[in-house]
């Protein structure tokens, strides 16, 4: 299990689980952004510095190359398929598994939603294939419904200083990043459909970008130290624990 921060202030106390740090990068790539992780361990990885690859790792073959060229690759997620969905400037790309390696699909593409190039961030896929995505410039949070061997998509929350993360719980709730205002949402679904109600899950953290989410619904936030505030010019690693009466 991943180290981690709990509590805030000055001098969060920092948890380390017994386990071995090991560097998987061998392809010397400065702009290392997304992250995910298969039902079989294996690591895939967006890596906008090498003409938009996106790699993944296995234990027993190491590092691949699976796409090129996608456009300022960012979030990635993973869906129980194996199919890798990846977040770029110019939309979502599914990435779905095959005998020879993965086929490229663009789902969705930014001008459909805005007129215009807009960078998508992050990404999550939920257990019923449903996507839910930022859009930082955008300032919106969007869920791409699939359905009919597609997707519908449309905005679930907007308004946002700079939504960058995004994570999705087994009960459908969507929780954002928001590195701008500093502050973690959940977007919590209601009656009816396609609607969400919002409340803030943190707030005063320092450019939070990445967030996920276990099985047990810990959140776990990652912020740049970014802005200002006590914690200016480091990066923090927060756990958010759940429990039945909200996180604390």
């Amino acid at each position: 299990p991943p180290a981690y921060v709990q509590g805030t202030g000055v001098a969060p106390l920092v948890n380390f689980p017994p386990g071995t740090l090991t560097q998987l990068n061998a392809f010397g790539s400065s702009q290392l952004i997304g992250v995910a992780e298969d039902a079989n361990g294996d690591i895939f990885v967006s890596d906008s510095a090498n003409v938009g690859h996106v790699w993944e790792y296995t234990p027993s073959g190491g590092w691949t190359i699976i796409a090129s060229f996608i456009n300022t690759p960012k979030g990635l997620a993973v869906d129980g398929a194996g199919n890798v969905f990846v977040a770029g400037y110019d939309g979502v790309y599914e990435l779905t598994p095959g005998l020879t390696g993965y086929s490229r699909t663009k789902i969705i593409t930014t001008a459909a939603l805005y007129g215009t190039l807009t960078y998508l961030d992050g990404i999550a896929v939920d257990a019923n294939g449903n996507l839910f995505f930022s859009s930082l410039i955008g300032k919106t949070v969007f869920e791409a419904l699939h359905q009919f061997g597609g997707y519908v998509t449309f905005p679930i929350a907007a308004g946002f200083a700079g939504p960058e993360g995004v994570a999705v719980d087994s009960s459908g709730h969507v929780f954002v990043s928001d590195s701008f205002a500093g502050i973690v949402y959940e977007e919590t679904p209601t009656e009816a459909a396609n609607t969400y109600t919002q409340s803030t899950v943190a707030s005063g953290l320092n450019s939070p970008v990445s967030i996920s989410i276990d099985t047990n619904n810990n959140l776990y936030i990652t912020t740049t130290g970014a802005g200002t505030g006590p914690t200016h010019g480091t990066s923090i690693i927060y756990k958010e624990a759940y429990a039945s009466t909200g996180y604390t």
